[in-house]
């Protein structure tokens, strides 16, 4: 199975697994990568639509994540995640006291929300979380 990489005329085999099976992906330059354990991640081949489609405006950030949350691809990574701290116990321990202390779990209408909104909104809180616990790190270092 080989693809044709447009930026040479030198055919090339996908090497890995969810690129061989799915003919959906493409391999080419701009293949976004993650941490090793996570491994390479090929834009879906509609995203390459999109951007060849619309060439004469211009695609946004919002454009391409709507269309990556929208396929299923944001799922899938997720998931690979989820798989990884189930293997981290320490990590797992960690996410589960933050969890635990979680004020999105804890509002109104929580228990209304589907698991993708409940993911997305406790992604969002720990993030901000993770940014005040930085910034009073650094207020710290610069007292000491």
């Amino acid at each position: 199975f080989l693809f044709k990489n447009k930026y040479s005329s030198a055919p090339i085999s996908p090497s890995f697994p969810q690129i061989q099976q799915n003919p959906n992906f493409i391999d080419s330059p701009a293949t976004h990568h993650f941490p090793r354990s996570i491994g390479p991640i090929s834009l879906p081949l509609h995203v390459w639509r999109l951007t060849m489609e619309s060439s004469s405006s211009v695609i946004t950030p919002e454009d391409v994540m709507g269309t990556l949350m929208n396929d299923g691809t944001i799922d899938s990574m997720r998931l690979k995640i989820i798989t990884q701290l189930k293997a981290n116990e320490e990590l797992k321990n960690t996410t589960i006291k933050m969890v635990e202390q979680s004020r999105v779990l804890y509002t109104s209408g929580a228990e209304k929300q589907t698991k993708r909104e409940l993911f997305d909104a406790l992604r969002q809180e720990l993030e901000t979380w993770r940014c005040s616990l930085l910034l009073h790190t650094l207020r710290r270092m610069q007292l000491c």
